[in-house]
């Protein structure tokens, strides 16, 4: 579970995401997160907050500053094989523009297997 450290979360956050996690075991668990907007343009992303929703609900993105819960098992060694890794430390102007910002780190061929909602 990732929290971010200047957040006040509800009394129940960790039961909560251990029950959804046994409930859905393939899922990363989330509190905010969004679908990626048609115009793949981040400011017209719809936020979508589990204090909102009755059941759970697919979100594309995950938004670190709500908390989430992924499961080691999702990983295998290569999370930790830098050795192809793009250099694009150097576009964070860039970070504004999602869409430019992947497609100069991973190429245009990533941008087309984004599937939009």
């Amino acid at each position: 579970m990732v929290v971010d450290d200047d957040r006040v979360y509800p009394r129940d956050a960790l039961e909560t995401y251990l029950y959804y996690s046994e409930l859905l075991p393939g899922a990363a668990l989330c509190f905010r997160g969004a679908a990626i907007p048609r115009s793949l343009d981040w400011r017209d992303a719809k936020m979508i907050y589990a204090s909102e929703l009755r059941e759970p609900r697919r979100a594309a993105v995950i938004t670190g500053c709500g908390s989430y819960l992924i499961q080691p098992r999702f990983f295998d060694e290569s999370l930790w094989d830098y050795s192809n890794a793009p250099n694009c430390l150097d576009a964070t102007i860039e970070c504004r523009d999602p869409p430019k910002f992947f497609a100069k780190c991973f190429g245009r061929a990533y941008l087309s297997k984004v599937r939009l909602a």
